[in-house]
């Protein structure tokens, strides 16, 4: 089986709305790197999309209108499974795409002929961190109590683990018990705008890097935002999971240097925040 991992779209409909505007002016037009990727993605043998989160930067409706143009016009007879990040808005986000007016966390399970897809909602409203709250904790340990087929992927916005304390999820123990006493074979996270492969115990977690910008570390405990982004194409055969990286502006050219706390601490500020 064979699926592409998006993430960190941060599609932006109106620049002089956030206060980022000095950096996304730096920028290339990122939703017109999108609406590329989308054109050139190889779609031969490819089950489904996913992207993890931060589909949007400002949470309007407009942009939620303007990503789901994008999914019907370039990838409309392939699956797409969303996650919803930190930059999302529940109220808005539901509305466009499922057309309800409510701000429930949105999490769901796909069973695929092979394999089960598990789409986890880590966002808490109005913070940058992020938990998968008790409720779904429970929704989470009933759906995987039965083996399914070949194994279950599981997909969210933020990592459960990564070298910086600040990037990951608060509530990751009750979570990691859960998935390391299934039959999870895979986790696929955003957030970083940097990829990484970690384990959970005995559990791959594949993080991508982000669709509108990247980040490098730097010295002195320091992030530079840059022109890069990507995503990843996965190839799961045998439980064993394969990943390549895929470049859609392979430019390394830094355009802002912050604090790693400024831009993954809890309260980050909204001109600094990730």
């Amino acid at each position: 089986m064979k699926f592409v991992h998006f993430t960190d779209t941060h599609l932006l409909q109106d620049l002089e709305s956030t206060n980022l505007k000095p950096i996304f002016e730096k920028l290339s037009n990122h939703n017109e790197k999108f609406k590329q990727a989308l054109i050139d993605l190889v779609l031969e043998d490819v089950e489904f999309i996913s992207i993890t989160g931060d589909l949007i930067h400002e949470g309007s409706v407009e942009e939620y209108a303007e990503l789901k143009k994008l999914l019907d016009t370039y990838v409309p007879n392939t699956p797409v499974f969303l996650t919803l990040g930190n930059h999302d808005v529940k109220e808005n986000f539901n509305k466009v795409f499922l057309g309800k007016e409510h701000t429930n966390a949105y999490y769901y399970v796909k069973n695929l002929e092979n394999y089960r897809v598990v789409v986890l909602d880590s966002a808490i409203i109005g913070e940058h961190s992020g938990a998968i709250q008790d409720e779904q904790l429970q929704w989470l340990e009933q759906t995987l109590a039965e083996n399914y087929q070949h194994g279950t992927l599981v997909f969210m916005h933020h990592p459960i683990v990564w070298e910086e304390e600040a990037v990951c999820m608060e509530n990751a123990k009750k979570l990691t018990s859960i998935l390391t006493n299934s039959d999870t074979i895979g986790v696929f996270t955003g957030h970083t705008h940097m990829n990484g492969l970690h384990y959970i115990e005995h559990i791959p977690q594949f993080t991508a890097e982000g669709v509108a910008f990247g980040l490098v570390k730097e010295k002195d405990n320091c992030l530079s935002l840059t022109n890069q982004s990507g995503y990843n194409v996965y190839t799961v055969k045998n439980k064993l999971i394969e990943m390549k990286r895929s470049q859609i502006k392979p430019d390394l050219e830094r355009l802002y240097t912050v604090k790693y706390e400024q831009a993954f601490r809890k309260h980050a500020t909204e001109n600094t925040k990730v």
